[in-house]
């Protein structure tokens, strides 16, 4: 594995490269920074692809923040990040919030995208999302009236199930410990960032790679509308829902994720 600094700003994020094959950009989603590695180790993508991965800001070992960010600014950090590897362009997986962010940088360097594949994005794409909005509003004070405690307390059953640190650190030992050392990030610069974006047909039209969008087919009404969102903002989307997965998808059936980004990507 080849690891280093990518200065951005004054920000330095910890990145990394991995394996061989065309370049697979995995960006990192908020929260969790482990979210992706069971992920990254299978076979399917780990051995035919060149892996590259980097703590976002405020994340792992990468620089802490404070205060609002941008999901654009993310994805100039995602292209500083490419740059640093040399990478003229890559293929791009998000996951949830980092979908959004996936989607920025298809979005603002549409040439620097082979291929874009979305797992669970936010409902924010929907118009409106007054609903998720609303609820990410009410954390965002609870997180700043009670702590981060209260804030994880009331988050992370809606996602991951009440029992969420134990099966978390059964398939990452010490997960739980670093998404509550990581939550700072999430309520404080991540959530103010997923409330103000904004994306549109007239946006997504500079978009025009193949797209992969997988879903997870439990993962409840709040990501209900996202499919049809997805196609509406990006026809050439091929849609692949996941049985039996909620919105955490790419971390609780990495195999079955695996396999689909795979065959996608070999074509």
């Amino acid at each position: 594995m080849e690891r280093r600094a990518v200065t951005t700003g004054k920000v330095d994020l910890d990145a990394s490269r991995r394996g061989a094959g065309d370049p697979l950009l995995l960006i990192r989603t908020a929260l969790a920074v482990d979210e992706l590695e069971p992920l990254a180790a299978q076979p399917p993508l780990a051995d035919r692809f060149r892996i590259i991965t980097y703590d976002r800001r405020g994340y792992g070992a990468s620089t802490s923040i404070a205060g609002p960010g941008s999901i654009a600014r993310d994805a100039a950090d995602a292209l500083a990040v490419l740059d640093a590897f040399d990478t003229a362009s890559a293929h791009v997986l998000g996951v949830s919030f980092s979908a959004a962010i996936a989607l920025e940088l298809a979005i603002l360097a549409p040439d620097r995208v082979r291929s874009l594949i979305l797992i669970e994005p936010p409902p924010s794409i929907e118009p409106g999302a007054a609903e998720f909005r609303g609820t990410s509003r009410r954390l965002m004070e609870l997180h700043e009236r009670e702590g981060t405690s209260a804030a994880l307390g009331a988050f992370m059953p809606l996602i991951a199930g009440p029992n969420w640190r134990a099966e978390y650190d059964r398939v990452v030992p010490g997960m739980s410990e670093r998404i509550e050392r990581d939550a700072e990030a999430f309520f404080g610069t991540d959530m103010p960032a997923l409330i103000e974006w904004r994306v549109e047909p007239d946006r997504t039209s500079a978009v025009t790679c193949p797209v992969l969008h997988i879903s997870g087919g439990d993962s409840g009404p709040r990501f209900a509308n996202v499919p049809g969102r997805v196609r509406t903002l990006l026809p050439q989307a091929e849609s692949v829902p996941v049985e039996g997965a909620g919105h955490d998808v790419a971390f609780t059936h990495p195999e079955a994720v695996a396999a689909e980004v795979a065959r996608f990507l070999s074509r």
